[in-house]
């Protein structure tokens, strides 16, 4: 199981523009978190206990046991 729902992508090594930017560029780290936040959470309305979590990682979590366990998709 992973303590962390979100990719733990670190902004700060992204390419952007072909080009990893540097904490000074405008705007960096002021308007965007350091690290992927979970953007959507979800109940099932067919199964009960089923939860669906998005992060802006791009990563889609998935339990059948109402968080008990974490699945990636």
């Amino acid at each position: 199981m992973r303590a962390d729902l979100t990719a733990t992508i670190d902004r700060n090594e992204l390419e952007v523009l072909e080009k990893i930017r540097s904490v000074d560029a405008v705007a960096k780290n002021r308007s965007t978190s350091m690290y992927g936040n979970i953007v959507a959470l979800s109940e099932s309305p067919i199964k009960e206990g089923r939860l669906y979590v998005g992060t802006d990682s791009g990563l889609i979590q998935v339990t059948d046991d109402g968080g008990a366990a974490r699945l990636p998709v």
